[in-house]
């Protein structure tokens, strides 16, 4: 390991310096966090909004500021010949982020001023990293491809590498609704719900994992939520038959959840899409 530490420039973002994968833990017995999947097999019996698609307005419990930005990274080592000949500089690169979260393929767009030895370094250690899922309106993940800057630059004699979640104005920014409105709703008793969610004692005795998009529908007067509604799950290692236990209980412990009134809705009812994870720390 060469005389180097990561940075991530968004302080939201997780990072892990030892190389291997990493993983963002969830519930492990009552605990709840946003989500990260590994194995991309799709479930045949995914249960989708149940009225098909959903034409109502879609807000997110997660901020689509997030999406497609990094969630998890392995950090590149910063070249020891560079490093001894204080070179600096960055390394953009344009990265396919799947549904999972998961990197399928990454592109060197350019390293200013050219090096290809920080190009190699981020190449090492790129397809490791993990990203906020992108969802579209229907609260179903969706392939996205991102833009990341990586920097080489030095501090107190040490070489820093940091991450920058887009690298250029050209990238692609969040959705926002109407008229640039935020398409981001927080539950006002969201420790209070998300603390009663317990992983199912089959699935943990069988150490099954699951990832789990959930739509709530919202009273827009009353915030009180009216039904809950699972569109996407996935489970590793993958199975079907362990789908009804995750998302009992999760519809079970969201219909809890409460917002704040939204008297300016169009509508009597708007849905929130909530992610939630199950995880073996």
């Amino acid at each position: 390991m060469t005389n180097s530490f990561i940075d991530i420039r968004h302080a939201d973002y997780d990072a892990h310096q030892s190389r291997g994968l990493f993983f963002s833990f969830a519930i492990f017995g009552a605990s709840v966090a946003a989500i990260l999947v590994t194995n991309p097999a799709a479930a045949s019996d995914v249960p989708v909004y149940a009225s098909g698609p959903i034409t109502e307005e879609m807000l997110f419990a997660d901020d689509p500021k997030d999406w497609s930005r990094p969630k998890a990274v392995v950090a590149p080592d910063f070249p020891l010949a560079q490093l001894e000949a204080k070179a600096t500089g960055y390394v953009d690169v344009k990265v396919k982020v799947d549904k999972t979260g998961g990197v399928t393929s990454a592109r060197i767009v350019k390293s200013n001023p050219e090096n290809k030895a920080f190009e190699g370094a981020v190449n090492e250690t790129v397809k490791m990293w993990r990203f906020h899922q992108r969802l579209n309106r229907e609260c179903e993940p969706e392939d996205a491809t991102t833009n990341v800057r990586v920097w080489f630059e030095l501090r107190d004699g040490k070489g820093v590498v940091s991450i920058s979640g887009i690298a250029s104005d050209a990238a692609a920014p969040a959705p926002a609704g109407a008229g640039g409105k935020s398409l981001r709703a927080s539950l006002t008793n969201r420790q209070s719900v998300f603390s009663q969610i317990r992983y199912p004692v089959s699935m943990r005795s069988a150490r099954i994992q699951a990832n789990v998009l959930a739509v709530m529908k919202v009273n827009s007067v009353s915030g009180d939520v009216t039904d809950v509604k699972v569109t996407w799950i996935e489970t590793f290692p993958h199975t079907t038959t362990a789908n009804r236990h995750f998302t009992d209980e999760i519809s079970k412990r969201l219909i809890l959840g409460k917002f704040a009134p939204r008297l300016e809705a169009k509508s009597p009812t708007y849905n929130v899409c909530v992610p939630v994870q199950f995880r073996f720390s």
